[in-house]
């Protein structure tokens, strides 16, 4: 079979969809399948073609300097170079290639684009977008809006419970597939990352958010958490993994200097994906204090490591944390927040328990030949 992912989100772009995309491309091929990736980009992409453990990868460059503007220009930019320019490299990429299935990954933008394309073949949409749940929640008006966006597809995937049932209203079929995570490359005997176990304090509790700075990720209640801890485990350090725009960093900053607990914590900016695994295994406990999380690769990644995962009781990550291999806590709640963290510190039995139950359960549940598999069955579902 002959798949072409799309996506305006793809490596070396950190974060989930992108691993997504890449994970997921990786194990179809390694079952027998052809997978090109079309990936958009809105600034200067340093290769625009490559191959990925099998995978061709094909990047078109539809406008400068745009990624991580948000000002209403790069938005709309964003929106009308897709659907014009995106649109076109799609009908180019289906003659030359002739693919079975387009399946793409970014509900907005593409979706717009695919309204423009002919394709006999199956069109699959996968749903991860957090902003979906929140344009859901918008009312009538809204949720027709988003019916407009998937009626180019054929088939939706939701990779939450969550997804699931608020993607029901796009009179599509729709099917749950997890996330997966690759649990090679995070396993348990990983080893630390000397560099940063040199530039942090010796003889410290560590406590790693591998989030972008967004304030949808929740990292200012983590933050407001720290003088808690702090009180009770003076020893205590947080590694913020993860970059975003300057102005939410001078925010998280600003905040940490007013609670008085910015010798407790670093930002690292971003960081290669390939680094990840031994950044993560610097931790004691993992923390997901979002505010909306459709999926959390991030957790999976955690959990496979056999770490501790506290997270928030939100959106999808009640699916992969629960009492087994973590604890939930409530959203925008810096006091339940540093309770858990502070339990999970105080008892190393209880973090290397809830580590081991969480590995166990990845390897059940989430590893990406599985997930493969269900969605190559997707592609020949017959509503």
């Amino acid at each position: 079979m002959k798949i072409l992912m799309v996506s305006n989100d793809f490596l070396p772009n950190p974060g989930g969809v992108a691993n997504h995309i890449a994970e997921l491309s990786k194990a179809m091929v390694k079952q027998g399948h052809e997978v090109t990736v079309l990936h958009f980009c809105y600034e200067k992409p340093e290769h625009f073609s490559e191959a990925l453990a099998g995978v061709k990868i094909i990047r078109k460059q539809l406008a400068k300097n745009l990624a991580d503007q948000q000002s209403n220009y790069a938005k709309i930019t964003r929106y009308l170079t897709t659907i014009i320019l995106g649109s076109y490299h799609i009908r180019k990429t289906i003659k030359f290639w002739q693919p079975d299935v387009i399946h793409w990954h970014d509900f907005y933008h593409t979706s717009l684009a695919m309204w423009l394309i002919k394709f006999k073949g199956k069109k699959v949409l996968t749903n991860h977008a957090s902003g979906y749940l929140e344009d859901y929640g918008k009312g009538i008006l809204s949720q027709l809006k988003l019916k407009l966006y998937a009626k180019p597809a054929d088939i939706v995937i939701a990779p939450s419970e969550e997804l699931l049932e608020k993607s029901l209203i796009l009179n599509k079929p729709c099917h749950f597939i997890p996330n997966g995570v690759d649990a090679i490359r995070f396993n348990p005997a990983i080893i630390e990352s000397k560099e940063w176990r040199e530039k942090l304090p010796a003889n410290i509790k560590i406590i790693i958010a591998p989030r972008r700075l967004d304030p949808k990720n929740g990292l200012e209640h983590l933050i407001k958490a720290m003088p808690q801890i702090i009180k009770i485990i003076p020893n205590v350090y947080l590694l913020i993994a993860g970059g975003g725009s300057t102005a939410e960093q001078k925010k998280l900053e600003t905040l940490a200097e007013s609670l008085n607990v910015q010798m407790h914590y670093t930002i690292t900016g971003n960081l290669p994906y390939e680094i990840m695994p031994n950044i993560m295994a610097l931790a004691d406990v993992i923390v997901i204090p979002s505010l909306m999380e459709a999926v959390s690769l991030a957790a999976l990644e955690a959990l496979a490591l056999a770490k501790p995962v506290i997270a928030s009781n939100i959106g999808g990550l009640p699916y992969v944390v629960d009492d087994e291999v973590g604890k939930l806590v409530p959203p925008a709640d810096p006091v339940a927040l540093a309770a858990a963290i502070i339990e999970f510190l105080q008892n190393e039995l209880l973090c290397k328990r809830k580590g081991q139950a969480g590995r166990i359960k990845i390897e059940k549940q989430f590893i990406w030949e599985q997930i493969a598999k269900q969605t190559l069955q997707e592609y020949c579902y017959e509503s």
